[in-house]
């Protein structure tokens, strides 16, 4: 999005941003590592400038040096054996402590300084004081902060939700907004914030569809990660969640559910993103998630997830923690090396199974060290011993305002705009008809964190906008009807010159969408009183928050039937603009009474003055849409009960409802389990690949103004990578380099044009299509460019693919056995040589620009293990082949390399 007094440099995502981390395709498997032995991967040069915290130091400026790394890891190994087993057994356990509780003052909820209040729920493990080891302090991240070690709730930004960071296509945006959460956490006296969420948005029922970046993994992958790096520049470190197969909440199953994933759909789509951001971002820490997966295990217990996958594979070198009541097992859990369990008191990792398992010789306390070391690594690189994080100190919440802002404008997405109704003209100063129940249209909407379909959970904000307070800038009449009564509400739009009606769905934590449509909402008691302020557990006492009960109460106020409102006001005043509030499509049999529609996401504190300025024309719509808006209730990966919700099954594991308590998971029921039968046919690679028209596909959204693609020229060269090459003695020279391998570099640059009248953004968006042996079912998104454009203005755009990159952007994955799903750890990525089509344009369903070239994977040797390439500035091999008529089929072939190469480089 943009504003008409400037106009930003262009923001490029390819691929070739992200190669700080290479890849060799096809490497094998690494499959004799010892789990105990998880080496540390390279450290991350933030790429941004940015205020640190006062006397603190980036524990990444640069790729540390052996020493460095040394140096950490000699930290964490002598702090291990200055502790007692009983030290270490409490430092991997949630256990809040009233004494333990940070210092000071903070504004709290209802706009007063508070002192900090015990919750029971704290995420937060006691230090010891005596070792230098730190009180260690958590807060959750679903769209902002809240639910730490204290009570009340901190007052904090209220940015928007991750959808619409994904619909920015802006991953500088949203590295602002990273850096936001990260600066909040660090003032609110905690080293981990926990987030972002990486799952994809499988089907639009998902519960938490707000707090996770859409449905293609790479855009989920480049989101994602400018995130973390965001976070993790204030000194904090970042814990993406869940991992993995958590797409779904179910209703309230999520703790006892099972999924079943093909090997291919787990690496090329749910495990990418997590993939991605392990390379690129290295956060320190990951969440381990609930679902019991492919008949094996459960994902907190799960060696081929988080030793096998996860470590040996992507070379993470950061710590485990599970989610709350996560885990199933003491011992599976600590080998596959879970270092925390969250909890308000550990379950699994209490003193006595812990020392069980040692006496059975189950595991040792070599093994308790593995899990903890990682951790005190982290906590020495970020400098968390030299800090004691036990005072709050104030942040800058106005600066902190306008990054929010910035990412929430550039996100909300125009769907439809037909008759050119917007921008709307003040000049006329027309009456408007504000509609809508007080969540959307009352109040400034914030992503929810709710527990209760009755109530509002969110960040407690600095300050919101209503949505009447920012119409009121540019007309004098403005009115207001809640929507419970249709008659009322349908008579004001008759007798308005616009209506602008507000509605959404109710996302929350621990259930699913039960329907597509808007649903009915009740009005409670606080909803009219006071429109700005969320209902908050936090200020329940300062004791423990119990989970929400299975069955919820029944409304008993006033209810709000939004579907049927937007029905009957848009047919009464054709002049209308619906606002959708929502994590992801809906069902929509009134769009075409709707002439112009905005898919707002959840924007955050500015919400009312942001929409107001793009229904007026100060800002024009620049977000595109990351999940694609279905034609019914049954397609897709939601096409049949048994891919979504499940179907249960006997098979001696606990299903059911309910939070699990006192180690009793479910309700006695057969567990539910999901089958993703669609495997690759997830999301926009479904609709195509089955030649349906969705209502609105991914990528799509409109401007103001009109983009023209034009002149697309590819172009390929060969980057060579080394590594060191091995004296006699076994050991590397770091003076002498051998080739490892050729990875080629695909080039795309294509121009686009502002021909309209108004400057806008365009995100340009470039797929790939892979040869016909990859069996992939349709084109994928491999690089995006967001261009910032005056009226008749344009811009060459340049996009590189480069094929070792951490996602994969010409291979597919091949399973050892595609047959057996509790072997899908068990394979590779491979590339083809051959034709590709690239397809670039302003969505999936719209790339007005194709051609094709051919590309080569020169073969190498293997080595018996895989030392870590280095990138070398030397001229490439070859030349550009800039496409042009009749060479759409040229590739270049280059002979293997020799027996000394690093790993096989395709098939």
């Amino acid at each position: 999005m943009i504003r008409l007094a400037s106009v930003a440099s262009c923001r490029r995502v390819g691929i070739t941003v992200l190669t700080s981390v290479v890849l060799s395709m096809g490497a094998a498997e690494a499959t004799d590592l010892d789990p105990h032995e998880w080496a540390p991967a390279h450290k991350w040069t933030p790429p941004h400038a940015w205020d640190p915290p006062q006397n603190w130091t980036h524990p990444h400026e640069g790729d540390n040096s052996p020493e460095e790394t040394d140096s950490h890891q000699m930290f964490a190994d002598e702090l291990l054996a200055s502790m007692t087993l009983e030290q270490k057994i409490q430092q991997i356990s949630n256990r809040p402590d009233a004494d333990a509780l940070p210092e000071g003052t903070y504004l709290g909820q209802g706009d007063q300084f508070t002192t900090c209040g015990f919750s029971a729920l704290g995420r937060h493990i006691t230090g010891i004081p005596e070792l230098g080891i730190p009180n260690f302090r958590e807060i959750n991240s679903g769209n902002g902060i809240r639910g730490g070690s204290c009570v009340p709730e901190p007052v904090r930004t209220a940015g928007p939700s991750m959808t619409l960071a994904a619909a920015s296509f802006d991953p500088e945006l949203v590295y602002g907004w990273g850096e936001v959460v990260g600066n909040e956490a660090f003032t609110f006296a905690s080293q981990v914030l926990l987030g972002p969420g990486l799952n994809l948005i499988r089907s639009p029922y998902a519960g938490r569809g707000q707090e996770y970046p859409g449905e293609d993994p790479y855009l989920a992958g480049i989101i994602g990660s400018a995130q973390i790096r965001g976070i993790q520049s204030q000194g904090v470190q970042a814990q993406p969640k869940h991992f993995l197969g958590n797409e779904h909440e179910y209703d309230f199953e999520r703790w006892t559910a099972g999924v079943r994933i093909p090997s291919r759909a787990l690496h090329e789509l749910y495990l990418l993103p997590f993939e991605m951001a392990v390379r690129d971002a290295k956060p320190a820490s990951i969440m381990c998630a609930f679902p019991y997966l492919n008949d094996t295990d459960y994902i907190c217990d799960s060696h081929d997830v988080l030793v096998k996958t996860l470590r040996q594979r992507w070379g993470f070198d950061g710590w485990v923690e599970s989610d709350r009541r996560a885990m199933h097992s003491t011992v599976k859990a600590m080998l596959a090396g879970v270092g925390y369990e969250l909890d308000s008191d550990p379950l699994f990792y209490s003193e006595e199974n812990i020392k069980a398992a040692i006496e059975a010789g189950e595991i040792t306390e070599t093994d308790i060290d593995a899990v903890l070391r990682p951790r005190y690594v982290k906590m020495s690189e970020f400098e968390q011993f030299n800090d004691s994080f036990d005072n709050f100190t104030d942040p800058d919440l106005t600066a902190n305002a306008a990054k929010a802002r910035a990412l929430a404008e550039g996100g909300i997405t125009l769907l439809k705009n037909e008759g050119g109704l917007l921008p709307l003209n003040a000049d006329t100063n027309p009456s408007i008809a504000l509609i809508g129940h007080p969540w959307f249209a009352g109040r400034a909407t914030m992503p929810p964190r709710n527990l209760s379909r009755l109530g509002l959970t969110t960040v407690v904000p600095y300050f919101t906008v209503p949505p009447k307070t920012g119409l009121e800038k540019y007309v004098s009449s403005v009115s207001y009807n809640n929507g419970a009564d249709i008659d009322s509400a349908v008579a004001l739009a008759q007798e308005s010159d616009i209506v602008v009606l507000m509605v959404g769905t109710n996302p929350r934590e621990t259930r699913d969408l039960l329907s597509l449509i808007l649903p009915t909402l009740c009005i409670g008691n606080d909803d009219d009183e006071n429109p700005e302020e969320p209902s908050d557990s936090g200020l329940l006492l300062r004791a423990v928050v119990p989970p929400p009960p299975v069955e919820e109460p029944d409304c008993d106020g006033d209810t709000v039937a939004q579907d049927e409102l937007v029905r009957q006001v848009s047919a009464a005043n054709p002049n209308n603009v619906v606002v959708l509030y929502s994590a992801s499509g809906i069902l929509m049999d009134w769009l075409d009474q709707v002439p112009t529609l905005f898919a707002a996401w959840f924007p955050g504190q500015e919400d009312g003055d942001i929409m107001a300025d793009l229904l007026f024309g100060a800002l024009n719509p620049s977000g595109k849409l990351p999940v694609t808006f279905p034609t019914s209730d049954r397609e897709a990966a939601f096409a049949t009960e048994a891919q979504y919700p499940g179907v249960r099954e006997d098979n001696g594991l606990p299903g059911g409802k309910g939070f699990p308590n006192d180690g009793v998971f479910g309700d006695g029921s057969n567990q539910l389990i999901s089958n993703y039968t669609e495997n690759l046919e997830m999301g926009y690679r479904w609709y195509e690949a089955n030649g349906v028209t969705p209502v609105f596909p991914f990528g799509h959204g409109l401007s103001y103004t009109d983009f023209e693609y034009s002149n697309l020229t590819l172009s390929k060269r060969f980057r060579r990578e080394f590594t060191p090459s091995p004296h006699k003695g076994g050991k590397h020279s770091s003076s002498m380099l051998k080739l490892a391998g050729l990875i080629p570099v695909l080039t795309v640059e294509y121009t686009v044009t502002n021909t309209g009248a108004m400057a806008g953004a365009e995100a340009s968006q470039v797929y790939l299509k892979l040869p016909k042996r990859s069996a992939q079912p349709s084109k994928r998104l491999v690089g995006f460019e967001k261009v910032f454009l005056d009226p008749g203005e344009s811009r060459r755009v340049v996009v590189e693919i480069d094929a070792g990159a951490s996602n994969h952007p010409f291979s597919y994955f091949v399973p050892d056995d595609p047959d057996d799903l509790t072997t899908w750890a068990n394979g590779d990525w491979k590339s083809a040589s051959g034709r590709y089509q690239v397809l670039v344009g302003g969505s999936s369903a719209e790339t007005p620009l194709v051609s094709r070239i051919g590309i080569a994977f020169p073969k190498a040797g293997k080595h018996s293990h895989k030392p870590k390439p280095i990138k070398m500035p030397l001229p490439p091999i070859g030349k550009h082949l800039h496409q042009q008529p009749g060479m759409e089929h040229i590739g270049m072939f280059l002979p293997p390399l020799g027996k000394h190469s690093a790993s096989k480089i395709g098939d």
